[in-house]
């Protein structure tokens, strides 16, 4: 018997523009910090992404990626990965999210990681939940949906009173639908600051993972790191497991 650990470091960060190049570096370097797998941007305001320009905010190892093209000033999403440790076999644009399928080079298994961000207004946040679960019947494997959901699920997650319980119940129903796990966040209640003398602070970036994936990853757990040139805190999704196999599934899993 031989004990195969299987994991998965994956950072996901509404970085709030990559137009200045002060603001790039600051972003590269939390990212090195992490040493992560697979990055999950969002709200880029980039329209294109050059080589030397995802030089400028990513590792070296991290450059390639699919991207959503930002409209106009706004949105922009990004998901980048190390070519040593997955291989892309297929990634789609929605209108809220990049959603990108791999196969993991060293172990026999794939996973599909939607990289999310979700609207602002009212008014489009139910297509925005309704996009998701368009996914769900293509879905095969594990699956994590990763970003800025901008969508509150419970009161204690906003500091203030306004409190959108209509949008909750939305969120809530979609996650309850497709029978989805909410990683709880380790660290901090709140992911989000307006940055006023007297701040309103919100839970708005999470991670969501499918059955599937929990059996695979038993061990996923979620937490923060500080928060730096932006309004979002940078998330870091850990997920591991480890396994007793025979030889000869130690063999399979390793090719």
């Amino acid at each position: 018997m031989s004990v195969n650990f299987r994991s998965l470091n994956i950072a996901s960060w509404n970085v709030r523009g990559l137009g200045q190049k002060s603001k790039c570096q600051d972003v590269k370097r939390a990212i090195s910090s992490c040493n992560v797998d697979l990055v999950a941007c969002q709200e880029t305001k980039l329209q294109t992404v050059t080589h030397f320009k995802a030089l400028s905010f990513l590792q070296q190892n991290l450059l390639n990626h699919s991207f959503k093209p930002s409209m106009g000033a706004s949105g922009g999403i990004l998901t980048a990965w190390n070519d040593n440790c997955v291989d892309l076999v297929s990634s789609v644009n929605g209108p809220f999210f990049v959603h990108s399928s791999f196969s993991h080079l060293l172990l026999d298994f794939n996973f599909s990681v939607t990289n999310v961000y979700g609207p602002c207004d009212h008014s489009s946040k139910q297509s925005f939940l309704d996009s998701l679960k368009g996914i769900a019947d293509s879905v095969q494997g594990a699956w994590l949906i990763i970003g800025d959901f901008n969508l509150v699920r419970f009161a204690h997650e906003k500091s203030s009173d306004n409190f959108n319980s209509v949008e909750a119940d939305w969120f809530n129903d979609f996650i309850n639908d497709l029978g989805l796990q909410d990683i709880p966040l380790l660290d901090r209640l709140y992911t989000w600051s307006n940055n006023q003398d007297s701040p309103t602070l919100c839970r708005l970036d999470r991670a969501l993972v499918n059955l599937t994936w929990s059996s695979l990853f038993p061990d996923t757990t979620l937490s923060s790191c500080t928060r730096v040139t932006s309004d979002h805190v940078p998330l870091i999704l850990h997920a591991s497991t480890s396994s007793l196999l025979s030889p000869s599934c130690a063999v399979n899993l390793g090719k």
